[in-house]
């Protein structure tokens, strides 16, 4: 249960992969999804689609009476940038690699992140960390706490194995402020998953309150650290379900992407290293491929690190912070994706798939593309001086596997990991600055 990150917090779709749906009986679970749908970032639900319709037929009304009736911009590229950016800002994923303070895992949620706030907490009490992720409808969160050795489920002194939905709730009302509300109600449950242990379910809802949605769980490889992802509804979301639909359909659409998604991408960060090399620039540390023997090239104002083989392209483009930027770092990751979308050398016009990923506590922008004969793997981070652009370009031939690259790519460290925690930081759902919102670019919402 989320006491802190997810309890404060007041504030799709689905692509069939080729594998079944998740078998586990909690609120939500649905056998139309399969478990492998949250390696799609790309999102083609009913509210996607409506989207695109939306963009396409706002600029064949009025953009042909601006600058394409005079050639000065081609009808087709308008369409597909906007298309493209409405779904990088309301219609990516967040993924979540957490390995700083023993940690080890990595997991998925369907949502794009706006604004994300990651704390270290030092007041004695068993939770050393949480994250607050704001997303377009919702709050993503999750909390990590110490786990006594042993069996006993948390510090509750309870073996899990003798864990009642009574006791559940009693440690609820004793640490969680929100069942001091009105009416208030736990739904919870117990469930096994192959690469969790000591798994639980909860759903805490009470009058006026956030309904909170949340996964708990040790692994095996860190088995001295609990783990507590979790979702709940903005205010005016939250009001209009349970409106319409009811508690009960509030509880099932509270967990869908908890159940659906998160679950079936859990696994232990860490495993790429296996399956890669470290290569260290500046104060970033940037996983390779082992076969790649990384050469410097130095340009006017920036460098690069570059490989070339039959089967692959890797390369890490370091350039410094434009002036500009130094005082608005919120800009950096937008310029970055409008470049990639309005680069025919990279996009093609092609569907990108698009993700915040969240090392610990720095975000970073992720951009996959799939063209006709080659697949881009890329990760944009930065720091206060240089940004850093991590690709892979495999050719669609290649015997290389998919999520090794893309986990290649989006594992990196920094040395001022501190510089990131405790403070807000832009994710690729945050808004496009006014000033960038030019002619050839609108958001839709």
């Amino acid at each position: 249960m989320m006491k802190r990150a997810l309890m404060a917090a007041l504030c799709f779709s689905f692509v069939t992969l080729g594998s079944q749906a998740i078998d586990i009986n909690i609120p939500g679970a649905d056998p139309t999804v399969s478990k492998d749908s949250y390696q799609n970032y790309r999102k083609t639900d009913a509210d996607a689609r409506q989207m695109e319709r939306n963009v396409e037929t706002d600029i064949k009304t009025y953009m042909p009476k601006q600058v394409v009736g005079n050639g000065e911009l081609d009808l087709n590229d308008v369409i597909y940038s906007n298309r493209e950016l409405n779904h990088a800002l309301d219609f990516s994923s967040s993924v979540f690699i957490l390995k700083e303070d023993g940690a080890n895992i990595k997991f998925t949620m369907p949502y794009s992140s706006r604004y994300g706030n990651t704390e270290k907490i030092e007041d004695g009490t068993s939770i050393f960390r949480n994250a607050m992720i704001m997303s377009p409808n919702g709050v993503i969160g999750y909390e990590l706490r110490h786990q006594p050795a042993g069996n006993n489920w948390e510090d509750s002194k309870i073996p899990y194995s003798k864990l009642t939905i009574d006791d559940m709730k009693a440690i609820a009302e004793k640490t969680a402020g929100v069942f001091r509300g009105d009416d208030h109600s736990l739904y919870a449950g117990k469930f096994t998953y192959p690469t969790v242990e000591k798994a639980t379910w909860d759903v805490t809802y009470a009058k006026d309150v956030p309904m909170v949605g949340s996964l708990n769980f040790t692994m095996k490889n860190t088995p001295t650290i609990s783990y507590h992802v979790g979702y709940n509804f903005m205010p005016r979301k939250q009001f209009s379900v349970l409106k319409a639909q009811g508690v009960d359909k509030a509880q099932d659409m509270i967990m869908s992407p908890l159940v659906n998604y998160v679950l079936p991408s859990i696994e232990p960060a860490k495993d790429i290293l296996s399956k890669s090399k470290a290569l260290k620039i500046n104060d970033f540390t940037f996983l390779t491929l082992k076969t790649s023997k990384m050469i410097r090239e130095d340009k006017n104002n920036s460098y690069m690190y570059v490989y070339d083989s039959d089967q692959y392209r890797e390369g890490i483009m370091v350039m410094p912070v434009e002036d500009e930027d130094i005082q608005h770092p919120e800009k950096i990751f937008p310029k970055a994706v409008r470049s990639i979308i309005l680069n025919d050398k990279y996009s093609k016009r092609q569907p990108i798939q698009f993700a915040t990923v969240w090392n610990d506590a720095m975000p970073s922008v992720y951009m996959q593309i799939k063209r006709p004969k080659t697949t881009i793997y890329m990760l944009i981070s930065h720091d206060k001086q240089y940004v850093y652009n991590h690709f892979i370009m495999t050719y669609n031939t290649s015997s290389l596997v998919e999520k090794d690259l893309r986990d290649i790519v989006q594992y990196i460290d920094t040395n001022n990991n501190k510089d990131y925690y405790n403070t807000f930081q832009s994710g690729l759902g945050a808004k496009m600055p006014n000033d960038m919102a030019t002619v050839d670019i609108k958001n839709t919402k």
